[in-house]
């Protein structure tokens, strides 16, 4: 007689016993061992902190990075007591072609910096042709480091400002003198 697999049972199959040593690793443990410690970050504020942007030449052709420009950045520090020391100004090393810069701020063990007070101010252009400062996104009154990006994988707080903007020198308008006999 054929068996219906309709009405078949499951439960009919043999099944395989898994005994306990079969399962389970027999590891020794070394009772000298010590776990490694994991290099954790503390929190954000112990991060370095660091300020990019870019430097633009606006011309009347148009928009156009400027290479070799610099940019300063002034922080206000706090010593140990909360008292706010002397500022800490560095400035960036040359722009890239693209007009691009990167500066890592300094820090102090002795004060803590407060990098909230921090402003990024246009600093030098190597343009003869476009070396006026101009105040967009404030480059002359300097641009307050405010938002920042945490950079887990790098330990690092990055700020970003600008972008920055030099023109060309401004020209005085010359007065025209009234046609004769055209008066106001």
């Amino acid at each position: 007689m054929e068996k219906d697999p309709k009405t078949e049972s499951y439960d009919s199959k043999p099944v395989k016993s898994v005994s306990d040593h079969d399962s389970k690793p027999n590891y020794k443990v070394d009772p000298h061992y010590e776990k490694p410690k994991l290099n954790i970050p503390k929190p954000e504020e112990a991060f370095p902190a660091a300020v990019e942007g870019t430097v633009i030449c606006k011309s009347p052709s148009g928009y156009v990075p400027i290479e070799g420009a610099v940019v300063r950045i002034t922080c206000l520090q706090e010593d140990d007591e909360g008292y706010v020391t002397t500022p800490v100004s560095c400035q960036t090393g040359p722009t890239d072609a693209k007009g691009y810069f990167f500066k890592t701020l300094p820090s102090s063990n002795k004060a803590k910096n407060l990098w909230e007070n921090c402003k990024a101010f246009l600093e030098q252009s190597p343009l003869e042709e476009c070396g006026v400062p101009s105040n967009v996104n404030r480059g002359i009154d300097g641009y307050k480091l405010s938002s920042n990006h945490i950079l887990q994988e790098k330990h690092l707080k990055l700020y970003s400002v600008g972008p920055f903007f030099y023109t060309a020198e401004p020209k005085p308008a010359v007065k025209k003198a009234p046609a004769a006999g055209g008066g106001y």
